[in-house]
C-alpha cells in the first residue's frame, strides 16, 4: 500500500505538498507579484514538505531580500541584516536541494531566478545564478557591519550570553526511586547544546542528583548573574509529583522522600524564582511526572517561527515551559526527551523558536507514547508574547 502511495504521489508531482496548499497554488499569488498573501502560506509550505520544490526556497529568498531593501530606507539595520541573512539562508537551501535531474523543465525555478525566460538554461547557469545573489547580499552585509559594527546574529549575541541550568536526578537518596536515564539525558542536552548551539560551556550550570537546597541555591544566584539581556535554559528530568489536595506539582529532588513534602520543590517555588531572574527570555522544559502544571497552555499559532520574525520574537521578553505530561505519568525511557533531542540535533535553522520545536515534537511523542505534551506560558512571570531563540551555530 505504502508503495502505490509514494508511486502516485511521485506521477501526481514531484515537488506536491503532502499537506495543506500546493506550491502551484501558491505560485499563482508569486506569479501576480502577491508577495504580502504569498509568504505565509510559502512558509507553511515548505515547513510542511518533505520534498520541496527548490524554487519555493528561491521565492522566500526573493521576498527576504526585498523587505530588506524596503527596510533599508527605515535605517533600522537590525531588522534589515536579519531579511538579509534570512535571504542567503533561503538560496542556500535552494542552491542544496536542486540537482541536473530536477532542475529541467522546471519552470517555477527559472522564473523565481530570471525575470525572462530563458530556453535552454544550462544547470551552472542556475549555480552561477544562486550564487552571485548570495555573494551580492554578503557585500551588502559587509557594508553593514562596518557602519554599525554589527550584523544581526552577532548582535543578538551581544544583547546577552546563552545560559543554562540543567539538572537530572537518578540516584535518589531512596535506592525505591532510582531512575537510569535522566542524567544520561541532562548530559546529552549539555553536549548538543555546547556543539550545535550558541551556549557556551562556561555559561552552563550543571546540576546531577542535586538535593532541593541545591537547586534553589543556584537559582538564587541565577538572580545575582543575569540581566534583562540574558536567556536561560532551565531543563529538569527526573521524579515528580502532583498533589491533589494542594492542586500543585512538584520536583522531587535527590533528597525527596515520598512521604515528606519539605524536600520536595513545588511549582510555586519555581514560579517565584523564574519571576524573580530578570532576564530576556527564560524558557523551561520540564521531563518529569505531571510537569505540566506550572504552565498555561496558549494557541500555538500566536507565534510564527521564521527567520525574518526573529528580532521582532526577541524584542519582547518571554517566560515558557514545556513539559514532558500534563497531569499523567511519565515513563523513565523518555520518548518526549528523544524526540527533543532528535530536533535540536537534526534542525537546519539558523534560529529556531521554542514553540517551533515543540509543534515539531508534540504529535510525534502522541503517537509513540501515552502521554500529550505541553506548552505555553509560565504564568505571573513577566510573559509577554515572545519566545526563547536557539542560534544555531555555523
Amino acid at each position: 500500500m505504502l508503495r502505490v502511495l509514494i508511486l502516485c504521489f511521485l506521477i501526481q508531482n514531484v515537488y506536491s505538498q503532502p499537506t495543506g496548499e500546493s506550491y502551484s497554488e501558491i505560485f499563482k499569488l508569486l506569479k501576480e507579484h502577491r508577495y504580502q498573501e504569498a509568504e505565509a502560506p510559502l512558509k507553511k509550505y515548505l515547513q510542511d514538505s518533505r520534498s520541496p520544490n527548490p524554487a519555493a526556497f528561491v521565492e522566500l529568498g526573493n521576498i527576504y531580500y526585498q523587505k530588506a531593501v524596503e527596510n533599508f530606507i527605515s535605517d533600522d539595520d537590525n531588522i534589515t541584516v536579519v531579511l538579509l541573512d534570512s535571504a542567503v539562508y533561503a538560496y542556500q537551501k535552494a542552491f542544496s536541494l536542486f540537482n541536473e535531474k530536477n532542475f529541467k523543465g522546471n519552470a517555477d525555478l527559472y522564473r523565481s531566478l530570471f525575470k525572462e525566460r530563458k530556453r535552454d538554461v544550462k544547470f551552472g547557469q542556475v549555480q552561477n545564478e544562486l550564487d552571485d545573489r548570495i555573494k551580492k547580499i554578503n557585500r551588502k552585509l559587509n557594508k553593514l557591519h562596518r557602519r554599525n559594527d554589527s550584523i544581526a546574529t552577532v548582535n543578538m549575541r551581544k544583547e546577552g550570553k546563552y545560559t543554562a541550568l540543567i539538572i537530572g536526578v537518578s540516584d535518589y537518596q531512596n535506592p525505591e526511586l532510582k531512575l537510569d536515564k535522566p542524567v544520561k539525558d541532562a548530559e546529552k542536552l549539555r553536549e548538543v547544546l555546547t556543539r550545535d548551539y550558541t551556549f557556551n560551556n562556561r555559561d552552563i550550570k550543571f546540576l546531577a542528583n542535586p538535593t532541593r537546597q541545591s537547586v534553589l541555591k543556584e537559582l538564587v544566584q541565577l538572580r545575582k548573574e543575569l540581566s534583562k539581556r540574558d536567556n536561560l535554559l532551565i531543563f529538569y528530568a527526573g521524579h515528580g509529583y502532583w498533589d491533589e489536595d494542594a492542586q500543585q506539582g512538584y520536583w522531587w529532588p535527590a533528597d525527596a522522600s515520598a512521604e515528606d513534602p519539605t524536600y520536595w520543590l513545588s511549582n510555586s517555588d519555581l514560579r517565584d524564582q523564574i519571576r524573580s531572574i530578570k532576564t530576556a527570555h527564560t524558557l523551561l522544559i520540564s521531563d518529569a511526572c505531571f510537569s505540566g502544571g506550572i504552565l498555561k497552555t496558549r494557541d500555538a499559532g500566536e507565534i510564527r517561527n521564521a527567520p525574518a520574525d526573529i528580532i521582532l520574537l526577541y524584542k519582547h521578553p518571554s517566560r515558557r515551559a514545556m513539559a514532558s505530561g500534563s497531569l499523567s505519568a511519565v515513563p523513565d525511557q523518555s520518548v518526549f526527551f528523544q524526540y527533543l533531542l532528535s530536533t535540536l540535533e537534526n534542525n537546519t535553522e539558523k534560529y529556531i523558536s521554542s514553540q517551533a520545536i515543540f509543534d515539531h515534537i508534540r504529535k510525534a511523542v502522541i503517537n509513540n507514547s501515552m502521554v500529550v505534551p505541553q506548552d505555553g506560558v509560565i504564568l505571573d512571570t513577566g510573559d509577554e508574547g515572545g519566545d526563547f531563540i536557539f542560534i544555531r551555530k555555523n
